[in-house]
């Protein structure tokens, strides 16, 4: 069934489990770095309504707004 193929830049042979896995490993690795550089655009869904509250990092509280 699987007899050495190349899937992008993934070679998988039937008789080597290390190899394969450490190709598709390396494959992956190698797209996620590449995305690095990609500029993504990113909006918010829905505009916010309200601020009813504010947390403080330095206290670990959330105080409410009256």
């Amino acid at each position: 069934m699987l007899q050495g193929y190349i899937l992008k830049t993934v070679i998988i042979k039937p008789d080597t489990y290390l190899d394969n896995m450490i190709s598709a490993i390396l494959s992956h690795n190698l797209r996620k770095f590449n995305s690095l550089r990609v500029k993504h655009e990113r909006d918010w869904y829905s505009e916010p309504i309200e601020v009813n509250a504010f947390n403080s990092f330095s206290d670990n509280a959330i105080s409410k707004v009256t």
